[in-house]
């Protein structure tokens, strides 16, 4: 949880730079192609991040590996 918050809190941050950025800088549209892909790279390792982790297992899911009763 501490990981995604971590990582949540400062690509929420760089969208809303890129936001600004193109309402400052309309007319330097390489500055926000820039701003765009690095925003692009961000997200991507976010969500490449949290698929890593693996999951936790809940030992009372009725699809755990014990064998059923009756």
């Amino acid at each position: 949880m501490r990981l995604r918050l971590v990582v949540t809190i400062p690509l929420v941050l760089l969208f809303l730079f890129e936001i600004l950025a193109y309402y400052l800088f309309r007319e330097e549209i390489l500055f926000y192609r820039t701003l765009s892909v690095s925003g692009l790279l961000v997200a991507a390792t976010y969500f490449a991040v949290l698929w890593r982790q693996p999951k936790p297992v809940d030992s009372t899911s009725p699809l755990s590996d014990s064998p059923e009763e009756g």
